[in-house]
């Protein structure tokens, strides 16, 4: 028997996910003379259904990747000025590095 197409991205008890995200051209001065260029990051995401196991109803295990790529990006800007023709305002914190999650979901 083939297992039911449950939902994208789904095929019987296997899931997995691919996601992207652009961000445009950012600046951190009124007057755009400094800012930071575009990125693209990707996460990715797997799981298993194991269904009705031991002493609960449904059991999951996944696994998620965030930053796939491991790039290194300027993630969010913290600080505004009017102007910074040397660049050397400090007004960004850098993005995270690719990180990976195991986790076992247990409904009872």
């Amino acid at each position: 028997m083939v297992p039911q197409r449950r939902s994208p991205g789904s095929y019987g008890p296997w899931s997995a996910s691919l996601r992207g995200k652009y961000t445009g051209t950012r600046y951190y001065t009124y007057t755009n003379d400094q800012g930071f260029g575009g990125y693209t990051s990707f996460d990715f995401g797997a799981a298993y259904d194991l269904g009705a196991a031991w002493a609960f109803k449904d059991v999951r295990l996944s696994l998620n990747v965030t930053n796939l790529t491991d790039r290194r990006y300027a993630s969010n800007l913290t600080a505004f000025a009017n102007t910074d023709l040397n660049g050397r305002a400090l007004a960004f914190h850098a993005s995270a590095p690719r990180q990976s999650f195991l986790t076992l979901d247990a409904k009872l």
